[in-house]
């Protein structure tokens, strides 16, 4: 009785997924099973391996289209993190910028501080030599006055 029910399982699927998809191919929807029975063996056949060529073009062709649109879905995806990356990079060259600022502001402040130093030593220098050339003046006239003594007692 099982092998009864298997067998017309069987006949079913093949007759959904087999005849059915012939008999739209062959005549329409319109055709019965009944005008099958017109074609011989070697038509069937045909008529199948046709369909099967057909729904194998199907599937290539449904594949193609399903990897066309990961393809896109891929370059949307890649857009937005390059729209994404560019944003970060305007905030790395932002903050570049501001480092960059920030390190001309620093040589700007050691340069005037040095600057200053330098002055000040300078003033000091100068003030240094100006001392040193007084007293210098001042023993070089002391000095005239010895040799002018000594010359008016000789």
């Amino acid at each position: 009785m099982f092998f009864y029910f298997y067998a017309f399982l069987l006949v079913g699927c093949y007759c959904a997924f087999i005849i059915m998809p012939v008999l739209a191919m062959v005549g329409g929807a319109g055709m019965k099973k009944t005008d099958l029975r017109k074609y011989s063996k070697a038509d069937l056949l045909e008529l199948l391996i046709e369909q099967k060529k057909r729904t194998d073009e199907l599937e290539k062709e449904l594949s193609e289209v399903y990897e066309a649109l990961n393809e896109k879905d891929l370059k949307i995806k890649k857009s937005g993190s390059l729209a994404e990356a560019a944003i970060s990079l305007s905030g790395v060259f932002e903050a570049a910028d501001k480092a960059a600022a920030q390190y001309i502001d620093n040589v700007k402040r050691v340069c005037l501080a040095k600057k200053q130093t330098l002055e000040k030593r300078e003033r000091e220098s100068k003030a240094e030599a100006d001392r040193i050339i007084a007293k210098a003046n001042k023993e070089a006239e002391l000095i005239i006055k010895k040799a002018k003594m000594n010359e008016g007692k000789a």
